[in-house]
């Protein structure tokens, strides 16, 4: 996948997964959404997580959004 930062590792995506992370206006945006750092792998896995729920709402961001937020809240990230 492109992306607009090249030195910021990005995994390979079905192409559901792309469609999703268009809507977002790219893998380094998505990430920063829910707060991630793209060059931390940890904060990786969690975005392909948080990926996945989305893919299995079918992109219904509003809903898979709040509650990832509020999860992270919950724990103090």
């Amino acid at each position: 996948m492109t992306d607009e930062s090249s030195d910021c590792p990005q995994p390979e995506l079905t192409p559901k997964e792309q469609e999703i992370i268009k809507t977002f206006g790219g893998w380094i945006t998505f990430m920063e959404c829910f707060g991630l750092n793209p060059k931390d792998e940890y904060d990786l896995d969690e975005a392909m997580v948080i990926l996945k729920i989305l893919v299995v709402h079918d992109g219904n961001k509003e809903n898979v959004i709040a509650a990832v937020l509020d999860a992270r809240h919950a724990r103090g990230s």
